[in-house]
Formats: structure tokens, sequence, C-alpha cells
């Protein structure tokens, strides 16, 4: 083990040869937090057994099955999976930790029973909190509801069962601790990161044209229509910009799509592409051929404290990113080498400001313009600061946090 004193605690980063692991459970692979993290975990070296059954096979955004029969469909195949599950942990050879990927509120209940009588630790990565989502930001529950009550029960109750917990930042790992009256070193961060297979510079960077006849800019937004996005304050921005040759592309569907649906039939804004759906390959495409690309602009809690996959992953391509200022995004912010613009959030006609803004900088004759080869980028970028090897080793680092807290390295020895 590696080591470091840290608030005068001697910080050990365990050997990964002798954290041997179980993955298990019904987490979601479609996710890239989920694969990110696999790899990740494999690349730095941990012994893995991977138990895994899934019922999210093809469903991307969970909040959108309706009707009565599609959710109980859908929790009969979910719940149908743990004999077997359960039934295979018995037999899995000794081990240190059982780590809980997301989507796991339910599994960890599950597995806590048996782990704790093989003397195992569980990991859980949250990710994605059920309260947080559901109730504080999508709102599809009132809060101070029963049902809003009851997912707070259940999410109490899992917290409980894990010694360890991590979210994506340290700001949302900080407020999910206030949320579930957790102890701060219990609830850990390791950062979404970037698949560098799929997202990495496929271009040189175009100069900013000043042909009157083509935009000034294209400009991409990608996501869910979910309150975390702020799709009404690009829509608007977008609005704004009609005469300022400006491009919009945006691909999604989800929660809100439906009510734009109906706005942009009856008020069109022309300088505005709307795609529901593509391809992953598409998408990168997609991504290449864009000048700027757009974050988040929601006005919720959650938008404060998260930096979401789709941020890592237009970084990670070499494309300058605008999303609005928050706790979160200003600790990424940090790195000067990431080309990052923050903005204050609900506030549309700043982020049509510092589009032109970037336009004027990277116009004809600027020397920002000049920038490395993509391979160069690439290489720098997504090697070493957002790929799967740096998710382990933050997950590493996290984890030899907590057990110089808790004293429990002799287990992993």
């Amino acid at each position: 083990m590696t080591s470091a004193r840290t608030s005068g605690l001697e910080t050990r980063t365990p050997d990964p040869q002798a954290v041997s692991t179980v993955v298990w459970g019904t987490f979601d692979k479609g996710k890239p937090r989920v694969r990110i993290l696999l790899k990740g975990l494999s690349e730095a070296g941990y012994p893995v057994i991977e138990q895994h059954s899934s019922p999210w096979d093809g469903i991307e955004d969970k909040s959108q099955i309706q009707g009565f029969f599609n959710k109980g469909r859908i929790a009969l195949s979910w719940l149908s999976r743990y004999p077997w599950l359960l039934c295979r942990y018995c037999f899995a050879p000794k081990h240190s930790v059982v780590l809980l990927p997301y989507l796991s509120h339910l599994d960890v209940l599950m597995i806590w029973p048996l782990a704790k009588l093989r003397g195992a630790m569980i990991v859980w990565d949250v990710f994605v909190p059920l309260y947080t989502g559901v109730v504080e930001d999508r709102r599809l529950v009132s809060e101070g509801s029963l049902s809003a009550r009851l997912i707070y029960a259940l999410e109490w109750l899992s917290t409980r069962a894990a010694d360890l917990l991590f979210l994506d930042t340290t700001a949302h790992a900080e407020y999910f601790a206030r949320l579930y009256g957790l102890p701060e070193a219990s609830v850990g961060s390791v950062m979404v990161g970037v698949e560098p297979e799929y997202f990495r510079p496929l271009s040189r960077p175009k100069p900013i044209t000043k042909n009157n006849d083509e935009p000034l800019l294209n400009v991409l937004f990608y996501g869910q229509f979910i309150p975390l996005h702020g799709v009404d304050i690009i829509l608007e921005a977008a609005r704004r910009s009609q005469d300022r040759r400006i491009h919009w592309t945006i691909i999604g569907n989800g929660q809100s799509a439906s009510k734009w649906k109906k706005e942009l039939a009856q008020n069109p804004i022309e300088n505005l592409n709307w795609l529901e759906w593509v391809k992953y390959d598409a998408l990168i495409q997609h991504i290449d051929t864009a000048d700027l690309c757009l974050g988040i602009f929601g006005n919720t809690q959650k938008a404060e404290i998260v930096v979401p996959n789709k941020v890592y992953q237009m970084l990670a391509s070499g494309k300058p990113v605008i999303t609005r200022r928050s706790r979160a995004m200003e600790e990424l912010a940090a790195d000067q080498e990431l080309n990052l613009i923050l903005v204050e959030a609900n506030d549309p006609e700043g982020l049509v400001e510092a589009i032109q803004g970037f336009a004027a900088q990277a116009g004809p004759g600027n020397p920002e313009q000049a920038k490395p080869e993509p391979d160069d980028v690439s290489k720098s970028l997504i090697a070493n600061k957002f790929g799967p090897l740096a998710v382990a080793n933050q997950y590493s680092r996290m984890l030899g946090d907590f057990l110089a807290r808790s004293r429990k390295y002799s287990e992993l020895d």
C-alpha cells in the first residue's frame, strides 16, 4: 500500500490486488457511469468477481416507464432476479468488498445480511439519489407527500446498510450526507469520467467563419429533458439569437419534451434543429461537428452539486463547453487546461453573450485558435484526467481514506 498523511490521519491507498471485490446486483450497464467504473477497476488490477442480472436493458429514462402493466412487469422482472443472485453470492470465493454499482437501492438491502455474515464491506455507488432526483429535481411527486416520504425512508434505510457510499462530486457527497444524517467520512466522491474509446477529438478545431452566408457557430446540446438540464433556458437563448448567426442543435427527449414540442409547433425557432434520438456513433459525430457544446443550466439543488457525464464527454472530445456556474462546476473549472466557460443560472441572455464572447475570442487571426493536434489533447486530457484508470484511482484513494478513518486496514491485509 502507498501512504500519505492527511488531516492528522495516515491515509493508505490499498493495493488493488489485496482488495478482492464482488461486483453484485441488478446494476444498469447501459449507463456510462457503470461501464467506466468497472473498466477502471479492471485496469487498476482489482480482482473482480461479477455477479449481475439486470431488468434495465434498453430502458434509458426510467421515469418514462408508463402504465400499471409496464411498471408491474419491470418490478416482477427486477424482484425475480434476486433468488439467483443471492444464491450465487453464497458460493462466491472469499472477498473483502461487495461493490454495488448504480442502480442498486434495493440491491444494498438484499445483500446486506449475507455480506455481513461473510465479513465483507459494502461499498455503494449511489450516483443518482432517488429522493434528490424524483422529488427535488424532477418533482415527479410532491415534497411532503406519502410517496416522497416512502422514497426518503427507502433511501435512508439503504444508506444504513452500506459501509461506504459515494457519489460523483464532493459537493454532491456532502449534500447527501447532510440529507440523511450520515458521517461525512462514510460518504465519498468518484467522478463520472469518460469512455476514451468513444469520446476523443476526431478533427482539428475549425476557424470561426466570417462568411455571412454560414452560421457563425454551431452549438450542440444533448440530454434528457429534465429540470437539471434547463432546456427552457437553452430554448429561450436560441429564440433570442435568431438574428445572430448561431445555429442550435438539440438532441434528446424525456420528461418535459411534449411540452416543448407544443411550444415549438406554435412558435418555431428558425435557427434550431431538434433530434429526438440518435445512435451513439452518430452522437459522437454531432459532437465533432459542433463548435461549442452546452452543459446544464437548471436552477435546482441538483444542478448546483453535480457534473453530468456529458460534460466530461464534450471536454474529452476537445470541445469548449458552456455550463451554469455551480460549486461542482467550479471545482472542475479550477483545472486551467479545460475549456470550460461558466455562466449564471437561469440567464438565457447571459448564455447568448457567452457564446458570442467565445466566437469573438476564437475568430480568425486570434492566437487562441492555434491549438495542439487532437492526438496530443486526447492523450493528455482523456487518459490522465477522465479515463477509467483515473476514475479507479479516485476510488482507491476514497477507499483508503475511509479505511484509515475506520481502522479496518487489517481486513484487506
